[in-house]
């Protein structure tokens, strides 16, 4: 009876024991578990943290990119209105030449026909003195 009672108590150490076990391992399987759902939450954490970094930097990239397209276009622009101005000052200088020379002609031709009527006087002066003489 004696060993019946000592297996009695043996059963009921080790059934404690069991249990013990059981509530310690369940312990660290909810710990093992609240220490994976954390480190899964923080990965996704750093992963959305890298994307979100990486987006910030394609639209900065983009951003710079657009600001030096804009620059291009302004200086394109700027660089054609000094040519279109180059252009009316060339052709406003050629015009202005053009006028001078064509008053110089103008004049010219004054000048020619003032000399052939100068001529003619002459001619017409000479012919009526020779008339008088003869």
């Amino acid at each position: 009876m004696d060993q019946l009672l000592r297996a009695t108590d043996l059963e009921a150490k080790a059934k404690a024991q069991r249990e013990h076990a059981e509530a310690r391992f369940e312990d660290r399987k909810e710990t093992v578990q609240d220490s994976n759902q954390r480190v899964e939450r923080d990965q996704r954490e750093r992963e959305a943290k890298v994307e979100r970094e990486k987006a910030e930097r394609q639209q900065a990239v983009q951003q710079a990119a657009r600001q030096k397209a804009e620059a291009a276009r302004k200086a394109d622009h700027v660089r054609k209105k000094a040519v279109e101005a180059q252009e009316r000052q060339a052709r406003a200088t050629r015009i202005a030449a053009e006028s001078e020379a064509m008053e110089h002609k103008r004049m010219a031709v004054e000048a020619n026909g003032e000399v052939l009527d100068v001529d003619r006087t002459l001619n017409a002066t000479k012919a009526a003195r020779k008339q008088q003489k003869g």
